[in-house]
């Protein structure tokens, strides 16, 4: 496979990529049961996903604007270090991870799904 040589480069500065979660890392249903516990559903693939990026010692965090158990749990699951939840911005929450990190050039971190911030690189 023939890699873009720019893109290569570009790739291998990211130290960090921060996450949302409804839409991004679920299919962005929301389901309630009549007790009134939310269900979110995740796609493995996500997962693996994750998991090659520590295994290239990516930084990995979630911020979202919801609280949720279940998220907590697949953070764990993930053995994702960075959860932000119920973070009025996205903004914020990447204030709050420059605050546990030492801050990086803005091109060394990533987002995914839209987070308005960057993620701290590791040290």
């Amino acid at each position: 496979m023939d890699l873009n040589p720019a893109l290569t480069q570009i790739a291998s500065n990211v130290r960090g990529v921060i996450f949302d979660v409804d839409g991004v890392l679920t299919n962005g249903q929301l389901t309630y049961s009549d007790d009134g516990h939310e269900y979110k559903t995740f796609h493995v693939q996500d997962g693996a996903s994750i998991k090659l990026l520590q295994q290239h010692n990516i930084v990995v965090g979630i911020i979202t604007g919801r609280r949720s158990p279940t998220v907590a749990r697949r953070a764990r699951e993930l053995d994702i270090r960075y959860l932000i939840q119920g973070a009025d911005s996205k903004a914020e929450g990447a204030v709050v991870g420059r605050a546990v990190r030492p801050a990086r050039r803005y091109d060394q971190g990533a987002s995914g799904g839209g987070a308005a911030a960057h993620l701290a690189g590791a040290s």
